[in-house]
Formats: structure tokens, C-alpha cells, sequence
């Protein structure tokens, strides 16, 4: 099995699938799948279900030299045709995903033929298909992009027509595969002069590690749990003192039935305070899908509000 890591820690993936079409009009080395007049290969427009138009997973926006792999397959997904093809992002008149060296270059097959391609970020050197990632969502940063896994499936009629007519085109419309939880915290009036500034929210019982199947896109949480510390965001969610937000894995009640947010500040007395909040065991955490808690601090204590669920890049709250 392969681990697939963030640049400091074992860690993420992402993983998107694209059905194409074919051009013939390439000569080929077809040890290589590289052709011999044009090297830049296919290059990928990334796209979001639902999002402004080159938007990102975590920080809503690609950096340059963001690398994924990518793998080019048969239509029937029964073999490889380009294994592992490392790709960047570079910002144009909009973000493209291009082949990092000549090697790296994908092309459609001279033959008549219809693939797919599956991808996942960031890069891991030695990825196979046949081999399980393995996911690790500790110690996660506000500006570290490696923990969000994104799946893409295929735009079919833009991929298709930019396939047959050019060639060198092909469009990645993007899900996310992982979930995240957002905890807005607010005081209300007469707790003024507690202290949030190192206010720690934790998440507990959740699962911290899976294991992401390239071929289809799909994440099994593995039965290990362990804290996960929420990220501080910088700036707050709009009528809140502080926000915190974590990316997770998928769970249900079921599976996981301890799942806990744990709320550590100072009163105004300079006094520790620890309030927890059960999650019901009727709630699910979806891959994509956007959790979100609201927490009034009182004198007396902590209020949870109810949660709302919403698409990641969705407005529309979810009932639940």
C-alpha cells in the first residue's frame, strides 16, 4: 500500500476522473505515450461543481507548482496507459494543470479509442493505481491545502468536444471527497471579558486516518481515532468573535458513536472552563458536505446552537 503525504507529514489526496475522447493526429512512442512534435502534452482546466470558476480546495485558490498525478487508463479502467503523470498549476488567463516535464506528457491515443484519466494531489512519486493512499488528517494548518482530497469527474460535452477537435484540451470538474466542520464562537453580552484568545477547540472520537481508492474515488475511514485540534481562522465568520474549522473523514454514528466537540477557555476570572458537545448518533458526515456549529459563550456557560449542513460550495443549508 502506498502512503500518500503532505510536504511535512504523512498525509492527503486528492483524487478526479475525466472521460475523453481521442485524437489521431499525433505521432507516438508508444513505450513512452509521449508524442514526438508537441511536448506539452494535454493540458487540464480544473473547475469546481458549484464554485467560482478556478477555485481551489482549501484556501480558494491555486498556487503555482501545485503538483498532482494523473494517470490516463483505458475506458474500461482494465489498463494504464500513462502511469503517475506528474501535473502543475499555472496561472494564465486561468488556472491550467500541465505536465511538469516531457516524460510527464499525456496524449490521447492514436487509436479510436475513448479513456479515462484519474488524478489525485498533491504528487506522491511511486503512486500506483492498484494501491491504496492512505490518509492522515492530524496537525492540520489554516494554509495547508494537503489534507483536502478532491475528486473530479468528467465535464463529458466540453471534454469530448476540446478531445476530438484540438486534442491537446481536457476539463477536470471537481468534488470534494473529505468533509469539513466549522465551530463559530460569539459572546454574548454579559461575558464580555472572557477570554478566547487561546480558546481551543477540539474534535474527539471522529477517525483520523483512511485509505483513498484511486481507481474509483472512494474513502474508507480506517477504526483509529484520536484528537483532532480545529485551525484558528485568522479572520472570523462575519457576527462571530472566533472561528475554527477541520477537515475530516467520513463517519457515521454507527461506526463512530463517541464523536465529541470540546470547547477550553478562561472566564473572566482567568479560571480553565471545559464544555463538550455530544454529536447526536443520527448525524452523518459526508464526503463533501460542509458541517457547521454555532456556540454562544455565556456567563454560565457554553449554548450549542443546531447544526447546518451544507455543500461545501453550496449557501443552502442542508436540513438535518
Amino acid at each position: 500500500m502506498t502512503k500518500l503525504v503532505p510536504p511535512y507529514l504523512i498525509g492527503c489526496a486528492l483524487l478526479f476522473c475525466i472521460v475523453g475522447s481521442c485524437d489521431n493526429g499525433l505521432p507516438m512512442d508508444e513505450t513512452e505515450n509521449t508524442a514526438t512534435d508537441q511536448t506539452e502534452g494535454i493540458v487540464f482546466t480544473p473547475i469546481f461543481e458549484g464554485a467560482p470558476v478556478d477555485t481551489r480546495a482549501y484556501n480558494s485558490s491555486w498556487v503555482n507548482n501545485d503538483s498532482v498525478g494523473i494517470f490516463m487508463m483505458t475506458h474500461d479502467y482494465a489498463s494504464t496507459l500513462k502511469k503517475n503523470a506528474k501535473h502543475t498549476a499555472k496561472q494564465g488567463s486561468s488556472w491550467m494543470l500541465s505536465a511538469a516535464t516531457k516524460r510527464d506528457a499525456i496524449y490521447y491515443p492514436q487509436s479510436d479509442e475513448e479513456v479515462n484519466f484519474i488524478a489525485y494531489y498533491p504528487y506522491q512519486s511511486g503512486a500506483d493505481m492498484d494501491k491504496p493512499l492512505e490518509i492522515v488528517i492530524t496537525e492540520q494548518t489554516e494554509t495547508n491545502n494537503a489534507f483536502d482530497i478532491l475528486y473530479a469527474t468528467n465535464d463529458e460535452t466540453t471534454t469530448r468536444a476540446f478531445g476530438s477537435m484540438f486534442g491537446y484540451s481536457a476539463n477536470l470538474s471537481f468534488q470534494h471527497i473529505l468533509g469539513k466542520v466549522i465551530i463559530n464562537i460569539k459572546k454574548s453580552s454579559g461575558a464580555s471579558s472572557v477570554n478566547l484568545s487561546q480558546m481551543e477547540v477540539i474534535l474527539q472520537g471522529f477517525p483520523v486516518t483512511g485509505w483513498l481508492n484511486l481507481r474509483w474515488g472512494t474513502v474508507t475511514p480506517t477504526s483509529r481515532v484520536a484528537d483532532i485540534e480545529a485551525v484558528a481562522l485568522r479572520t472570523p465568520n462575519r457576527g462571530y468573535d472566533r472561528s475554527y474549522q477541520a477537515i475530516i473523514l467520513p463517519s457515521t454514528g454507527t461506526a463512530f458513536s463517541a464523536r465529541t466537540i470540546v470547547c477550553k477557555y478562561k472566564d473572566a476570572f482567568g479560571k480553565d472552563k471545559v464544555y463538550s458537545y455530544s454529536i447526536p448518533y443520527s448525524y452523518t458526515f459526508s464526503s463533501g458536505q460542509s458541517q457547521t456549529y454555532n456556540i454562544t459563550i455565556t456567563n454560565e456557560g457554553v449554548t450549542f446552537g443546531d447544526a447546518t449542513i451544507t455543500n461545501w460550495y453550496t449557501l443552502q443549508p442542508i436540513e438535518i
